[in-house]
């Protein structure tokens, strides 16, 4: 939580207004996920995002937006993130799913990673 807190202490205030939709989770010691509850939360998140944040979605089906806020973002957490995506949607039981990652404001693809599984022991730790 600690670090958590550390990096939100320096979100502006512009940058905080995600604060108000979506869930939150810790990927890692630098990297905070927001993922959208609903179709609202995510042109919400999509639209104030910031130049530096990541955007994961699934790639061929419907799920959740998730918002990666944070440093060393790399495949390892666009897959981790894409495990979030892919849980909270629909298509949480199938086999890990492809998601794909784009930069927040421009839009511009990037890339396609397949989505680690998330157990709900997983997804505790990352809730804490």
């Amino acid at each position: 939580i600690d670090a958590a807190i550390g990096i939100l202490k320096r979100w502006s205030p512009k940058e905080s207004a995600v604060l108000k939709w979506g869930r939150y989770f810790r990927l890692n010691r630098d990297v905070i996920a927001v993922a959208g509850r609903d179709q609202r939360e995510n042109e919400l998140l999509e639209c104030h995002a910031h130049p530096g944040d990541m955007i994961v979605r699934m790639a061929d089906a419907q799920g959740p937006v998730v918002l990666l806020k944070g440093k060393g973002l790399d495949e390892s957490v666009f897959a981790l993130a894409g495990g979030l995506a892919q849980r909270f949607s629909k298509n949480r039981s199938d086999a890990p799913q492809r998601v794909e990652y784009y930069s927040a404001g421009q839009g511009n693809f990037m890339g396609h990673v397949t989505a680690v599984k998330i157990s709900d022991d997983d997804l505790k730790m990352m809730e804490r």
